[in-house]
């Protein structure tokens, strides 16, 4: 099978997985102003966008969008840790949720 062919045969895959990353999108953008607005109940949204950033860094590099899924990979794992150790510094790692919704608004919208 050419690349061509595969490539091809991936197109439905990559056009779903757009649809989904802009609702993923959404969803960590609402999450995070949550955040932002009641850092006493941040755990669960923070669990949220976790669940998101594994879910984009999963699939993303396999359909060409290798930048985005480091990106999340980076901003799940550091998410991880800070639930594990809640009194360290939030700021770099809602820094990190961030430049991942800044990647993903890139591929969604190249004009911006």
């Amino acid at each position: 099978m050419s690349a061509l062919a595969i490539s091809d045969g991936l197109a439905p895959i990559r056009s779903r997985f757009l649809d989904l990353l802009d609702a993923r999108q959404t969803a960590i953008h609402a999450d995070l102003e949550f955040v932002f607005a009641h850092p006493e109940r941040a755990g669960p949204a923070l669990e949220r966008i976790m669940a998101d950033l594994h879910k984009i860094a999963g699939t993303s590099g396999t359909l060409g969008f290798a930048d985005l899924g480091d990106r999340a990979r980076r901003a799940e794992y550091a998410i991880a840790e800070l639930l594990d150790a809640p009194s360290g510094p939030a700021t770099p790692v809602y820094m990190l949720i961030i430049d991942v919704l800044e990647a993903a608004l890139d591929i969604l919208d190249p004009a911006t």
